[in-house]
């Protein structure tokens, strides 16, 4: 079967794939294994960037004229990344990691922006939209999608969630179980469900500091 658009790839293991449409681009670069590709669309684009490392993933484009654009050393254990609709974006920073989790982007004109050196721990659900509608008692929709906006070094602990109309700032925490529904303040930690501010002015490195206790 002839796919349509290119496919270029480097040290990669186990890919799997289904392409329908016309003028799909998929450039793959750096290392993968057990990765899944599924586009149904056209004009779409699908890119790993040099040194990368992503296992057992799923990449899902359904719609026209949407990016999936993975970063230079990006590292992903497990996950599956979901775009619906059209004109859509979901990009990763360079050096960013991600243990394992689901991140959707869906209705028309969405965005995901995971910046650099960010790190996502287990379980991780990030969406920009609800992927089904609420209406009003006149069938009016309620709740549109809308762009999640996450800086570069910033920490995502397990099982947190990230809705949509999110910007999380330089440098923030977001603690385990978290679900996140306003912006975050850079150097931050918020927790709970509606997640809340519970420390400011702190720093994080992924380096583990011995503390000097016996």
């Amino acid at each position: 079967m002839k796919i349509p658009g290119k496919i270029r790839r480097s040290l990669g293991l186990h890919l799997s794939r289904k392409v329908q449409g016309t003028g799909n681009t998929i450039s793959l670069d750096g290392y993968y294994d057990g990765i899944r590709i599924d586009i149904c669309g056209n004009d779409n684009t699908l890119v790993f960037e040099k040194d990368v490392k992503i296992t057992n993933t799923l990449f899902r484009i359904h719609g026209n004229n949407c990016r999936i654009v993975i970063g230079r050393n990006v590292r992903i254990g497990s996950g599956e990344f979901w775009v619906e609709d059209n004109a859509c974006i979901l990009s990763i920073g360079e050096n960013s990691t991600i243990e394992s989790g689901h991140f959707a982007v869906t209705e028309d004109g969405s965005e995901l922006r995971i910046g650099s050196d960010c790190m996502l721990a287990k379980e991780i659900e990030i969406r920009t939209g609800d992927s089904h509608s609420l209406l009003d008692s006149e069938g009016a929709r309620i709740n549109p999608a809308g762009h999640v906006i996450i800086d570069e070094h910033v920490w995502i602990a397990s099982r947190a969630m990230v809705l949509k109309n999110v910007h999380i700032r330089t440098g923030a925490v977001i603690a385990a179980g978290a679900v996140v529904t306003a912006d975050v303040a850079a150097h931050s930690i918020v927790a709970g469900n509606p997640a809340r501010e519970v420390k400011q002015d702190i720093r994080w490195t992924r380096q583990r500091i011995k503390t000097g206790r016996s």
